[in-house]
């Protein structure tokens, strides 16, 4: 093969050498990635255009420098939204690659006036794509349906968004040989990845075009949304597995229903071969048949509902049954009900005793003045019961469930106690913290939270669930009961002072008259025992005052 380097803007020209750097690319294809030749050369495709690497042009440059053998297919440039036809050489140890503009003209036979309104607006998914797999056209439902745009399937392999469990079944469906399945058409069901998570069941319809040759160019599918009938499938299968299920059919234009003879002995009857509709609507409470009537009809309408009900058996026993049910048609277009009724008695009965212990729970709370809190430290998430929101007065649509709208309410002084309490909480395991709160309207409040912290299976922190409770009336009357003490033991200290300060004032007094006829001698001896006394009354006043003062009280 003979390389010429053409600069033309009709085609474009690419030399790759074995460790993929380009070599030479002319002006045109430097364009078609926005960017100018002397930015690209010397550079790895790769790693210049990682994206590329789920094109068609990864694995058939591989093929081509693997096999030495030239290699023609087309590639969907979404950057300038047009097909490529591309041609890749290798010689001499370079891969030699030459790109034309495509001119697809496969969809003319879908956009003409008789097909395109449908194809705008149909609810199933239409696609068409190469022989290989390589999606050229899909419908705009695939938003709808797998939450992805337009641009983002053009280009791409159908492979690459199917279930790993369902690849080797689509990948048959391409490779199937000519006519084996009957006018190079059928039918297969697959899971389909969509953007969000998650996969979809469809249910394809395929159909073979052909060229003049009558050799296979195109595959044009058309995409049918069936995970609603896939998890009704999926749950009657499960039901089957664990057993006490019933099942039933009707046929919409006979007075009677189908059951199986698990459902007669859910009603507590003995197995037959039908019941009579009038005798099955017998058995459901008078207040659930409505309910149940709606189902039914929404059920024929959509396709598939569920209900809950109770009946009444034989035996005079209320039991709740579910029931899931789905329309079919026949072949002959004729509408049938089918479904599956199971007895959940025992799980409502659990469900109402759960139900009567939160409630319960509730109001031990509220009496208490309990409240509790869940701390999802991953995700930042703070839930808060009820409680707590009227304990700190705080609007649940004005609370942003994050760790900062509580440390907001903590009072100044005992904020970066709570940073540090939480921080040794999340590696020590357990929190026992008493603060303050400001609370609008209320002012300052004491409380007091115990909690404890979940961890994974490393180590990590996970959660922190605790229990808050305001316990300002406790520290107030603690406060009380601090002060009356304090006054009985003044009391009784007051009358040891009382005693202590009688004696000297007494001696005081007889040395007073003492000193009246006492000569000068005498005088200064009864004024020295005297000023001893003041002194010993001075320094029991000094004592008195020391503990009549105030003393700095600290939140623990």
């Amino acid at each position: 093969m003979k390389t010429c380097v053409d600069n033309s803007t009709k085609i474009g020209v690419i030399i790759l050498n074995e460790g993929w750097h380009y070599t030479y690319l002319n002006d045109y294809a430097a364009s078609i990635v926005e960017r100018t030749p002397t930015e690209l050369v010397g550079k790895i495709i790769w790693a210049e255009f990682p994206q590329a690497m789920r094109y068609a042009c990864y694995e058939q440059f591989h093929k081509a420098f693997q096999q030495q053998k030239e290699v023609h297919f087309e590639e969907y440039i979404r950057k300038i939204n047009q097909w490529l036809t591309v041609s890749a050489y290798p010689r001499d140890g370079l891969l030699h690659i030459v790109l034309h503009k495509h001119e697809f003209a496969g969809m003319s036979f879908l956009q003409g006036s008789e097909y395109q309104t449908y194809i705008e607006h149909a609810q199933d998914l239409i696609t068409l794509t190469t022989q290989d797999g390589i999606i050229r056209y899909v419908s705009p439902a695939v938003f709808r349906l797998l939450g992805f745009q337009i641009e983002e399937i053009i280009g791409i392999n159908i492979l690459t968004y199917c279930h790993p469990e369902d690849i080797e079944a689509l990948k048959a469906s391409f490779t199937e040989e000519a006519g084996r399945t009957g006018n190079d058409q059928g039918m297969m069901t697959c899971r389909f990845l969509h953007k969000q998570g998650g996969y979809v069941w469809f249910e394809k319809n395929y159909r073979w075009i052909l060229d003049e040759k009558g050799l296979r160019v195109q595959k044009l599918c058309i995409w049918r949304d069936i995970t609603e009938r896939k998890l009704v499938e999926e749950r009657f299968v499960q039901a089957q597995r664990l057993g006490r299920f019933g099942s039933f059919e009707r046929d919409l234009k006979k007075d009677y229903i189908l059951w199986s003879d698990e459902s007669f002995r859910l009603h507590g009857l003995a197995p037959a071969d039908y019941m009579q509709l009038n005798d099955v609507i017998k058995h459901i409470l008078p207040e659930d048949r409505e309910k149940v009537r709606y189902a039914f009809e929404l059920a024929i309408k959509q396709g598939m509902s569920e209900v809950e009900y109770r009946i009444i058996r034989m035996d005079g026993k209320e039991r709740f049954i579910k029931s899931q049910i789905e329309r079919i048609i026949g072949n002959t277009n004729q509408i049938k009900i089918r479904g599956i009724m199971h007895d959940i008695t025992a799980h409502k009965q659990i469900e109402m005793e759960l139900k009567r212990s939160k409630a319960n729970l509730e109001i031990a709370q509220e009496i208490a003045g309990l409240g509790h809190y869940d701390w999802d430290v991953i995700q930042n998430e703070l839930y808060w019961s009820d409680e707590m929101f009227m304990l700190f007065h705080v609007n649940r649509e004005a609370f942003t469930n994050q760790i900062e709208a509580f440390v907001q309410i903590v009072h100044p002084d005992d904020i970066q106690k709570v940073k540090d309490s939480l921080r040794e909480a999340l590696h020590g395991g357990s929190l026992d913290m008493t603060i303050r709160v400001i609370v609008e309207g209320t002012g300052i409040r004491t409380i007091h939270t115990m909690a404890k912290t979940t961890y994974d299976e490393w180590g990590r922190p996970l959660r922190l669930f605790g229990t808050v409770q305001d316990i300002t009336v406790q520290k107030q009357t603690e406060e009380l009961l601090r002060k009356t003490e304090k006054l009985n033991v003044a009391g009784q200290l007051a009358a040891g002072i009382a005693h202590e300060i009688r004696n000297p004032l007494t001696a005081l007094k007889g040395f007073a008259k003492l000193m009246c006829h006492a000569n000068e001698e005498s005088r200064q001896r009864y004024f020295q025992i005297m000023q001893d006394e003041f002194n010993r009354i001075e320094l029991i006043l000094g004592e008195l005052l020391i503990l009549a003062k105030p003393q700095v009280e600290t939140v623990d």
